[in-house]
């Protein structure tokens, strides 16, 4: 688990920035992760940025698209249901991390570290890098809405989600076995 000791706070940056690389299910991401640092990092951000993603991704294609509403909203559900453990997970990471920035036994540096870190994964990964994400998927949406053919590029993209190409076990396996055998540990 996480704590001040056991983490190089420098793999856990370059972990969680790593993510802030774009993800398409076109090319899956299978990352190395050279260390379990790393792998920690990635667990902080890789299932909650996915999801914000498709999140946004799928409420374009509901909003600009009403006969598709129901199926975005049934697949984001089930994507969501799919990737439970792994979004919950992830959560408790980044709650724990929230916690050391307070642990008032840790030294001024090493809280400053950690909430340096936490700005980090919050604001660089999990907010402007998703917005950037989700950026780069809905500008062919956009061009297709123009042209007329949005809800056909929609129901590709929302059966891409049911076919499984936007899950962590497909596109980030080292991190979804991570979270399996943290989850067996417990």
């Amino acid at each position: 688990m996480l704590n001040a000791k056991s983490v190089p706070l420098r793999h856990l940056v370059t972990a969680a920035l790593i993510l802030a690389c774009p993800l398409s299910p076109a090319f899956a991401q299978l990352l190395k992760y050279n260390n379990r640092s790393e792998l920690l990092g990635a667990a902080h951000v890789s299932p909650e940025s996915t999801r914000r993603i498709l999140v946004e991704w799928l409420r374009y294609c509901s909003e600009n698209n009403a006969s598709l509403q129901q199926e975005a909203a049934r697949e984001m559900k089930a994507w969501e249901a799919r990737h439970k453990l792994y979004l919950e997970a992830s959560a408790a990471y980044r709650e724990k991390l929230k916690k050391l920035t307070a642990n008032p036994s840790l030294k001024p540096e090493q809280r400053v570290q950690f909430s340096k870190l936490q700005e980090q994964i919050e604001k660089d990964a999990l907010k402007d890098a998703v917005a950037a994400q989700a950026e780069a998927f809905l500008v062919p949406l956009r061009s297709a809405q123009k042209h007329g053919s949005s809800e056909v590029l929609c129901r590709d993209s929302i059966q891409s989600v049911a076919d499984g190409k936007w899950d962590l076990t497909r596109n980030d396996p080292a991190l979804a076995k991570f979270f399996d055998e943290e989850r067996r540990r417990r």
